[in-house]
């Protein structure tokens, strides 16, 4: 059985599955940036750079996760796993909270990734 109490009420994830987003995050960041450079070095059409949203968003999503302690897989699902494994949420309040934030995740990973794909198009070739 988890101790929720030890953890914040909206928090999901524990340090290793936090650490595994941020990795993740940061991962998903270089891949963009290459692909970015990639694409100037080669005088890619600027409407191609809009295939970088899709890294944009993932790398932002790794990083909002460990920065809010919140996965939005398992906020979606009712689960959450402070590396002991998946855990059933079944404090409704609770769920309500932790569902509540990785909304807020998801908004800011997406604002983010917009925001990055629209000043990699706005480089010139």
């Amino acid at each position: 059985m988890v101790d929720f109490d030890k953890y914040m009420p909206v928090e999901n994830i524990g340090p290793r599955e936090r650490r595994r987003r941020l990795v993740m995050g940061i991962i998903m960041l270089v891949i963009s940036v290459i692909l970015l450079f990639v694409m100037l070095g080669l005088n890619f059409n600027r409407f191609w750079r809009l295939v970088l949203f899709i890294p944009f968003v993932m790398a932002a999503l790794g990083i909002f996760q460990f920065r809010e302690k919140t996965c939005v897989a398992l906020a979606a699902q009712g689960w959450c796993n402070f590396d002991d494994g998946n855990v059933r949420v079944e404090d409704a309040d609770r769920l309500q909270k932790i569902r509540g934030r990785a909304r807020k995740v998801s908004f800011h990973a997406l604002l983010t990734a917009v925001i990055l794909t629209v000043l990699s198009m706005a480089l010139p070739a």
